[in-house]
């Protein structure tokens, strides 16, 4: 059997940002790293110590959110409103490519059928 009561963060979803880390990393001021946050563009982990931990999976290598996170995100938030649950569902392996994430079908340029996979999802989360 795995214990699993040790796994850290990036066991779960992968190397993340703080808001500070972000705005060093691609030169973003932190007060738009917040907007987007408060927008729904970005995926933001709330921890228990009140830092907000963002999945490195969800940028681009520009530091932009990935094309059509915030439409996905959405969807899922309609099935149920739990950061940490995105930040899973975005990390899986997809069932649409052995060789990706579901984060790494959005970079690919794959939206609508991960569109479709979060709808799938939600549905599901909310029956």
């Amino acid at each position: 059997m795995v214990d699993t009561s040790r796994r850290t963060i990036a066991d779960i979803v992968g190397p993340a940002f703080t808001i500070k880390s972000l705005s060093a990393r691609f030169g973003k001021p932190e007060s738009e790293i917040r907007a987007a946050i408060e927008a729904g563009d970005i995926l933001s982990l709330p921890t228990t110590d009140g830092v907000n931990l963002m999945p490195a999976s969800q940028f681009g290598p520009d530091g932009q959110p990935l094309p059509g996170l915030r439409v996905v995100l959405a969807e899922l938030r309609r099935g149920h409103d739990d950061a940490w649950l995105h930040a899973q569902f975005l990390a899986a392996k997809s069932p649409l490519h052995d060789d990706r994430t579901i984060a790494g079908e959005l970079r690919a340029g794959e939206l609508l059928d991960v569109l479709a996979l979060a709808i799938q999802t939600a549905e599901a989360w909310s029956a």
